[in-house]
């Protein structure tokens, strides 16, 4: 969230009326940075001392649903990531995902990656942050047009009259 310093009192880092991205540093203050990194503080400072002009907007986390996805080892799928913590440097977007077995397993998770080769890791992330989710290489089943469809049946009955005389 960024706010305007209204009391900078005795401090040499903070000016009065400028605007800082401010971080929550529990109890009633803030760190205080100049640049959109948490990490870049340098300070930390009372919440009286500033007026909030903006809130983040972070939406909220999609809910993991009862049944996930299960992932077959060795394969590797395509989807689309629709939902980062703050802070995960990963852009939303298209990657290739696989299941985690082997490595510290955990069904709930996977690992994903820019390419298909799968060559570099971006990062393990909960699967219900992908949606989309299909098994990368496989073509999808074309069905015919239904005018197309021919009857079959499963007891030609007139081999089973042959077989009768």
């Amino acid at each position: 969230m960024r706010g305007k310093c209204i009391d900078p009192s005795s401090s040499t880092n903070l000016r009065a009326n400028e605007i800082y991205y401010l971080y929550p540093a529990g109890g009633s203050s803030y760190h205080v940075s100049r640049f959109p990194r948490p990490g870049s503080h340098f300070g930390t400072y009372q919440k009286s001392r500033f007026d909030i002009i903006e809130e983040d907007a972070w939406p909220p986390e999609p809910k993991n649903p009862y049944v996930l996805p299960v992932l077959e080892s060795g394969k590797v799928y395509e989807a689309e990531l629709v939902w980062k913590k703050e802070g995960y440097n990963a852009p939303l977007g298209k990657y290739f995902i696989r299941s985690t077995y082997g490595c510290y397993t955990n069904m709930q998770d996977c690992y994903f990656y820019d390419d298909s080769t799968n060559k570099q890791a971006r990062g393990r992330y909960p699967i219900h942050w992908f949606t989309n989710i299909k098994e990368f290489g496989v073509e999808a089943v074309k069905e015919l047009p239904q005018k197309d469809w021919k009857q079959m049946d499963l007891f030609n009955l007139s081999i089973i009259s042959k077989l009768d005389r």
